[in-house]
């Protein structure tokens, strides 16, 4: 009865070791025979195995720490505000994870090697596979404790990746809000303030970079066409029943232009009867300020006052010094006696050079001439090229009363 039992004790053993990979074996023989020695090593190889249950109940106490860890670590996780404070407790996460790993491999190593020690236990068969079926139950347990704080890390990814996720959209929103605010800032910068403000004014037709690129284009094809006097004659192309969006003057440069475009002509309109735009590509314009240098910039400058659909175009300037700019519309006449007379129509005084949405340009404040009765007024412009080759820019009084009233475009380079 006795051999029965031990050999079912043995196939129990047998069976443990199987379930982890580990083929069970004899003790071997002793070189002192006798049952004080199958004792002796029957109870060394049962402490052993009361060491692995140890050392097993000792890893599963690990993985169950890692996994409150865990737990805690998803709450922050949860509540962080920022995809980078997320990202620290992912890594903290990380780690707790890799222990209870290690922890969950060293309790199933603390199995297996019971396994391997019961067949040592020769006269305590019996109590050896009960401590090392313990030893596999504590194993057992560790690896589903595991289990559950590998879930739980998975649920710190996913509110990690979630936060990601709204940061970035919150991102390409602000992004998308800073290119807009670009935009419409560059469409400002690109014609006056009294046809901007209007509604109706052709100039919106022109408010995306494409439709610019497309009259640039077209324009810089067809050459410039800018008489010092376009008026409303017949055969002008000034003429008051030119249709709306007719270009009627433009005056073009390497990189830029700028146009006079026909609104819808009315005579008893409180709105200009012409818009004026400048043109250069978007991807033309200055961004580096250390580009611009001190230098004149010369050109044409066009504008049309009082509401009349007529334009003139008189020679223009602009100084850049340090960080300063100034200039003047003017035109130079030549008597009978071959005395030069210069008559400045509008003064562009002393301005600023400043960095607006990547742009570089400038602003002043400007004083006009009789065209518009001595009238107060502003002007704006941009740098264009890559190193700063051009400028062109509008100009306009503050005053929109048809008496005292006038607007213009200017164009020049290097």
């Amino acid at each position: 009865m006795k051999t029965i039992l031990n050999k079912q004790v043995l196939n129990t053993a047998a069976t443990i070791l199987l379930s982890i990979g580990v083929t069970a074996c004899s003790s071997g023989g002793s070189d002192q025979p006798g049952i004080d020695q199958s004792t002796r090593l029957s109870q060394v190889a049962v402490q052993n195995l009361l060491t692995n249950k140890l050392q097993a109940q000792e890893h599963l106490d690990e993985v169950k720490q890692a996994l409150v860890a865990l737990q805690l670590a998803l709450v922050k996780a949860q509540s962080a505000n920022t995809a980078e404070e997320a990202q620290q407790v992912l890594i903290l996460a990380s780690g707790l994870l890799e222990n209870a790993n290690g922890a969950t491999a060293d309790a199933r190593k603390a199995a297996k090697d019971a396994a391997s020690r019961v067949s040592s236990a020769s006269t305590q068969l019996s109590t050896a596979a009960d401590e090392a079926n313990n030893v596999m139950n504590i194993a057992n347990q560790a690896s589903n404790v595991n289990l559950e704080a590998a879930n739980v890390f998975t649920q710190i990814q996913a509110a990690v990746a979630d936060l990601i996720k709204k940061e970035e959209e919150k991102a390409a929103e602000q992004a998308k809000k800073t290119e807009q605010e670009k935009k419409i800032a560059i469409n400002k910068a690109l014609t006056t303030a009294v046809s901007y403000n209007n509604v109706n004014s052709i100039v919106h037709d022109y408010s995306n970079g494409e439709a610019r690129e497309v009259l640039l284009a077209k324009l810089q094809k067809q050459g410039s066409n800018a008489p010092a006097s376009c008026t409303n004659a017949k055969a002008s192309t000034c003429h008051k029943e030119v249709a709306r969006g007719s270009v009627v003057v433009n005056y073009n440069q390497a990189y830029s232009s700028y146009a006079v475009i026909r609104e819808t002509y009315d005579n008893e309109n409180p709105q200009p009867n012409n818009a004026f735009i400048v043109l250069a590509k978007e991807s033309d314009l200055t961004t580096d300020r250390a580009v611009v240098v001190n230098a004149t910039y010369t050109g044409k400058a066009s504008y049309s006052a009082k509401n009349v659909p007529a334009v003139m175009t008189r020679d223009f300037t602009l100084k850049v010094e340090n960080d300063k700019v100034s200039g003047s519309v003017f035109q130079k006449t030549v008597n009978l006696k071959g005395v030069e007379k210069v008559t400045e129509n509008v003064a562009l005084n002393e301005g600023k050079i400043s960095v607006e949405n990547g742009v570089v340009g400038f602003s002043g404040s400007a004083k006009f001439g009789a065209i518009a009765s001595n009238a107060e007024g502003s002007y704006k412009g941009v740098f264009v090229g890559k190193n700063a080759e051009e400028v062109i820019g509008t100009f306009e009084t503050n005053s929109t009363e048809k008496a005292s009233s006038a607007q213009g475009a200017f164009a020049g380079k290097k």
